[in-house]
């Protein structure tokens, strides 16, 4: 399964080209975007709920834009090696 950051990047996504699309597919793509962000809301809302933090968890998913913003300069910038290099162990 995806990480949730993935998820709402996608979504966002979504939502754009819903967007800036000019054909009659628009109105679709964005009408399934805004289903999936409200879906995710959902999800997000009933989480913080269950978990029982309290407003300290509102403040922490005030945070989430600017984690979201630092994980794609992570991907965007930070490539992955092309080859698996094997983690020396001790036995």
């Amino acid at each position: 399964m995806l990480p949730l950051s993935y998820v709402v990047v996608n979504v966002a996504g979504i939502i754009t080209l819903g967007v800036l699309n000019p054909d009659g597919f628009r109105s679709a793509l964005l009408l399934v975007g805004l289903i999936d962000l409200l879906a995710l809301a959902v999800y997000v809302c009933r989480g913080w709920t269950l978990s029982g933090i309290g407003i300290v968890g509102i403040f922490d998913l005030l945070r989430v834009p600017v984690f979201l913003f630092w994980k794609l300069l992570i991907i965007r910038f930070h490539p992955k090696p092309n080859t698996w290099i094997r983690t020396k162990r001790e036995r």
